[in-house]
């Protein structure tokens, strides 16, 4: 019965984004505040989480069950979904089908080939339902370019995203979330190989349409942006702008999934990067203090990018005693 609601979930228009809120609403879950009707219940779990796992590694934990549960189930649905492809509508649901768990599967992490076959097959199957310049082979050939593009097989990423990017052009204009979300992905796969400046253009242009399209508060902006400024920073050392896009990416992250979420400590940790690149060591140092208090509660005191921030807090704090004993010894 909980697999069936979940299935419908997913096949619905912004299933995919409905999931993501819940991981993302685990994550920043206070263990610790949450209520029961019973008070002697929630003492008695409240022991249990902290003896097991601990109030730090928790979310975690049950985050890292409920995803595999949400893969397990999509592996259940798409065999047993595909057995009687009789009629083009049960064709239909199963492309969709696969679509929508091959794109979880991804946006999960570490199932990209078992993904990358999922997607595949959903273009197999449109292939023989719609015309080849139709919004769902559109959409199919943007999933296969987002898994080739995960599987490394960045030649045949770009191919199959420009041709996306072609196909959803010719249907809905320039100014399109198809477009936008494809020239993204062509950007992220020519900055992985190393074309900086052509990354960077395709990243600056899924900016600009996904400004118009969702508003240039979305959530959706805040990925071309956060790797406009990386590009910014580590190769062009154009600081200024950079800090920017960085701080623009974290009042909506705040507004949107609150301060207590990873992304926001991911943002923080960049800001505070590049502070520490301007020479602004104390105002690193006060940011990086802050990511350290989001990821020891959301990731665990064990995390590597918990550890990764204490080594960050610890590098600058030493950095601030250097320039500090230098000014003094110049007074001498």
């Amino acid at each position: 019965k909980e697999r069936t609601r979940f299935i419908e979930g997913l096949m619905s228009d912004d299933g995919i984004g409905q999931i993501n809120q819940l991981f993302a609403t685990l994550a920043k879950t206070d263990v610790e505040k949450a209520k029961a009707s019973v008070e002697s219940d929630r003492i008695d779990i409240l022991q249990i989480v902290q003896k097991e796992v601990g109030y730090g590694k928790f979310n975690n934990v049950v985050s890292g069950l409920l995803k595999q549960w949400a893969v397990d189930s999509v592996l259940a649905e798409v065999e047993t979904g595909g057995i009687d492809l009789k009629d083009d509508n049960s064709k239909k649901r199963h492309a969709k089908l696969l679509s929508k768990a091959g794109e979880l599967l991804l946006d999960i992490g570490g199932h990209w080939y078992r993904g990358l076959s999922m997607v595949q097959e959903a273009l197999v199957i449109n292939e023989g339902l719609y015309e080849r310049k139709s919004t769902h082979i559109a959409q199919s050939l943007y999933l296969l370019g987002n898994a080739l593009a995960s599987t490394r097989n960045y030649g045949e990423a770009l191919k199959t995203l420009k041709e996306a990017v072609d196909i959803f052009e010719s249907i809905h204009g320039r100014e399109h979330e198809g477009v936008a979300k494809s020239l993204y992905f062509i950007g992220w796969v020519l900055n992985k190989k190393g074309e900086y400046d052509e990354a960077l253009k395709m990243f600056r242009e899924a900016l600009k349409i996904q400004e118009t399209v969702f508003g240039t508060d979305g959530i959706e902006t805040t990925k071309a942006q956060g790797n406009i400024a990386m590009i910014l920073v580590n190769e062009k050392k154009e600081y200024d702008e950079a800090l920017k896009l960085n701080e623009l990416n974290l009042a909506i992250q705040e507004k949107i999934l609150g301060r207590e979420h990873p992304n926001m400590a991911m943002t923080m940790n960049n800001i505070a990067t590049i502070l520490g690149n301007k020479g602004e060591y104390e105002k690193a140092l006060e940011m990086y203090k802050e990511v350290l208090v989001i990821r020891e509660k959301v990731l665990g005191n064990d995390n590597p990018r918990t550890k990764v921030t204490r080594r960050n807090i610890a590098n600058r704090t030493r950095a601030i005693n250097k320039v500090a004993r230098r000014k003094s010894w110049m007074r001498r």
